[in-house]
């Protein structure tokens, strides 16, 4: 259930063809859970301003079950980074990445929590 949202000013006539594909994996890669459980949103042409300045910018949220901490954090900060910059052609400078874990009982999925899937698993 990891998500990664992104709320953007950019149009989203200038996101790249593929470039959810391309986070998906990142995420899935960086975060060590299966892309089967990834989840990408992308929220272009949001009216938004940082530092005063309606030039290009962004609001990253990556959440999750657990793989959130502070060591965690700056590796996902590290790799997610150049991607939105380089892809998205937002300077670094002009985006905030904010990680937020989770807790089992509140993200549900196909009619149970996470929680009573791990309880009934077990």
């Amino acid at each position: 259930m990891p998500t990664v949202r992104i709320e953007t000013n950019i149009p989203a006539s200038t996101v790249p063809e593929g470039f959810i594909e391309e986070l998906s994996a990142l995420a899935s890669k960086l975060i060590g859970k299966p892309e089967k459980w990834i989840c990408i949103i992308i929220c272009a042409d949001t009216p938004m301003s940082l530092g005063g300045s309606r030039e290009p910018c962004a609001f990253v949220n990556v959440s999750s079950i657990g793989k959130i901490s502070p060591e965690e954090n700056q590796k996902y900060t590290e790799g997610f980074t150049p991607l939105i910059s380089e892809k998205l052609k937002i300077p670094a400078d002009r985006f905030y990445l904010q990680y937020y874990c989770q807790d089992a009982n509140d993200v549900g999925w196909n009619g149970q929590t996470f929680a009573q899937r791990m309880r009934s698993s077990s």
